[in-house]
């Protein structure tokens, strides 16, 4: 501050000499692209990021990637619960480093994110009524389940190799058995 003029803490402009006993310092913050007072600075909630709650399936998905879910919800208990197994399986919190820990909380955001996509399909159908396309949560599930299975083999957790059966294979051995059995 210079010594005769102050300046206005949201504009920047210089304001007539006032001392400081006349006028109170008004604390601003950047909210939608404009400088608002804060009501109270000691709050909490001023600097702090809202935990986020699923409440139905139009919840922003870049916010499901990012945000920290509310504990209190059943998704939010379903997150600290498999983050806890996984952890668990690799040896535990000491035995492994913070960016594999990192990866481990990610996927299990993915797996959330498969859960709820596949729930939508089951909700309101893989493909899309007016088109015959698959609908966006299908297209959701492709890629985000892509995502997890890549992430799940970082940390070291593969999928099972199961033996695909060759369906005329299978035919024709049943027909076989069947010719068999009634002679």
């Amino acid at each position: 501050m210079l010594d005769s003029q102050q300046y206005d803490l949201a504009s920047k402009d210089k304001i007539s000499p006032v001392t400081d006993s006349e006028r109170p310092r008004i604390a601003r913050a950047l909210r939608n692209g404009k400088r608002v007072p804060v009501r109270n600075i000691a709050s909490a909630a001023n600097g702090k990021t809202r935990a986020v709650t699923i409440t139905h399936g139009g919840t922003k998905g870049s916010a499901l990637r990012r945000a920290r879910l509310d504990r209190r919800t059943l998704e939010g208990r379903f997150e600290e619960g498999l983050i806890a197994q996984r952890v668990l399986h690799l040896g535990g919190r000491d035995s492994i480093a913070e960016p594999l820990y990192s990866v481990v909380r990610h996927s299990v955001r993915l797996e959330l994110l498969v859960t709820l996509a596949w729930a939508e399909c089951r909700r309101a159908g893989v493909l899309a009524a007016e088109t015959g396309a698959l609908s966006g949560a299908a297209q959701a599930f492709v890629s985000i389940g892509r995502e997890l299975r890549g992430t799940l083999e970082m940390i070291g957790l593969e999928r099972r190799q199961t033996e695909v059966l060759d369906v005329a294979g299978e035919i024709a051995r049943l027909n076989l058995q069947e010719r068999h059995d009634n002679p």
